[in-house]
């Protein structure tokens, strides 16, 4: 009886151990392959483009592709107020083009090189291609102009400059045209249906438009104390009294010129924030402008020819400047503590003998021709 009932035993084993083998070789199996080497069960007709399969029970198995995507890259360049840049994308993906800016221009369409050459891109509805090769995509612009109306009431221009001027983009920054009204002195420029009163265009968005200009002036009395050198015959500033943040020293006073601006003569004058110097200007002497903290705006007259220590000292909130190559001396420090976005632009090309070795200690760059 034992051992009839030990053999059954065996024998349910036995059973057992082929009923699993046949389990595993069948259809719900997973992952085994059968004797032809073949896969079984596996669902290739919906291959994900990612290079994964989707088996029938909806399980993910991670096997590759047999073949990898071809991939191809896509160059942008010329976009603007954004940097160009590159990527890497599939074959006949959808790649879509982006927002681009540009100041001072009007985007006008995309362009791609072909053979060193560039021809009109087609781009969809939604602003997209489809890439199925290396290319290079170009946006193209046009530029915009914008006009100036000048009033000049009673004053007008030393060279009967027109009473209309157009500008655009890429003639800013810009010192716009001082009038002269005998025994005044010129404080800006009215903008016409706006509190803004002005003497410079900047290259800023905000100031790209059309302009009515209205000149206003005081008289020299109210603006400067002056004094006549009688050894040069010409007259020298030596103080502000106005009121004006903006201000365009006179070239003649009485028919003299005015040659220099006497030492201190704007020291810690914090009501400035625009200063033209007239040509008929050419020394700047020590300390003349010394701390005024709101200067932001200064052109220097083409004709002067030294800048004397300390002028410029102080001056925190300059970020722009250009010298005239006019200028064969610039003492020491003339520019100390101007602060550390102050960029100075020198039409010398480079530093000139005369000019200290400590005159600055900023950004400085040196080019023939710089816009003012």
């Amino acid at each position: 009886m034992k051992k009839t009932f030990a053999s059954i035993l065996v024998l349910c084993v036995l059973l057992c151990g082929v009923f699993a083998l046949t389990a595993c070789n069948g259809t719900n199996g997973i992952g085994f392959m059968n004797s032809s080497n073949t896969e079984s069960t596996y669902d290739y007709s919906n291959l994900k483009k990612d290079g994964y399969y989707n088996l029938k029970n909806n399980q993910t198995n991670t096997i590759a592709e047999d073949e990898e995507v071809e991939k191809f890259t896509v160059n942008f360049v010329n976009l603007g107020d954004t940097y160009d840049y590159s990527t890497e994308v599939k074959s006949g993906s959808s790649v879509k083009l982006p927002n681009v800016t540009k100041l001072g221009y009007d985007f006008v369409k995309w362009q791609q090189k072909v053979d060193n050459n560039y021809t009109d891109l087609s781009v969809s509805a939604d602003n997209s291609i489809v890439v199925n090769r290396d290319i290079t995509i170009s946006a193209t612009w046009e530029i915009l102009t914008f006009e100036i109306t000048y009033n000049f009431g009673n004053g007008s221009l030393a060279e009967d400059e027109a009473k209309k001027e157009s500008f655009t983009v890429e003639d800013l920054p810009m010192i716009l045209s001082i009038p002269n009204l005998e025994g005044n002195c010129f404080t800006g420029y009215n903008v016409k249906d706006s509190n803004q009163k002005i003497v410079e265009i900047k290259r800023e968005k905000s100031y790209l438009k059309d302009y009515n200009l209205t000149a206003t002036y005081d008289s020299l009395d109210n603006c400067f104390s002056y004094a006549f050198v009688d050894e040069t015959q010409s007259y020298e500033i030596t103080g502000y009294k106005g009121k004006s943040n903006i201000i365009a020293l006179p070239n003649e006073i009485a028919g003299k010129p005015v040659t220099t601006i006497d030492r201190y003569a704007f020291k810690e004058c914090n009501v400035l924030t625009d200063v033209v110097i007239s040509e008929s200007v050419t020394n700047i002497e020590a300390f003349a402008f010394k701390n005024c903290a709101k200067l932001n705006t200064l052109a220097i007259g083409s004709n002067v020819t030294s800048i004397e220590a300390g002028a410029f000292s102080g001056c925190v909130s300059l970020t722009r400047l250009v010298i005239p190559k006019s200028v064969e001396n610039i003492g020491n420090y003339a520019f100390q503590f101007c602060g550390p976005k102050l960029v100075i632009y020198c039409e010398t090309g480079s530093k000139p003998e005369g000019w200290s070795n400590s005159w600055f200690f900023g950004k400085t760059i040196w080019q023939d021709k710089v816009a003012k």
